[in-house]
């Protein structure tokens, strides 16, 4: 599933740090994402946008451009809560910044 292939990019991202704390916190971050996500109704947590963000992200760490892809990172974080704000607004729900800035 898409979805699992999403998660897994974080994971595989936290792992190459090759510090084994990350791995667990983002084990964690993923699963408080998905709860925060179904609370908001979605039915998946996965956007062409954030495949899109993560494709940049991923070729700027590729390509070992550090700045770059702190940048891409911000933004990507950025957007994502920037779309959850905008779907708790509608959902009248309170919105919860999952992650946050950079």
């Amino acid at each position: 599933e898409l979805k699992d292939r999403v998660h897994e990019f974080h994971t595989l991202i936290a792992d190459a740090t090759r510090n084994p704390l990350f791995g667990l916190l983002m084990h964690a971050v993923v699963n408080v994402i998905e709860q925060y996500m179904s609370a908001l109704g979605y039915s998946s947590i996965v956007s062409r946008k954030t495949v899109k963000e993560h494709e940049i992200l991923f070729g700027f760490i590729a390509n070992r451009d550090v700045e770059r892809a702190l940048e891409a990172l911000r933004k990507h974080i950025a957007e994502d809560n920037r779309r959850l704000a905008r779907r708790a607004a509608r959902e009248k729900l309170r919105h919860i910044q999952y992650v946050p800035p950079l």
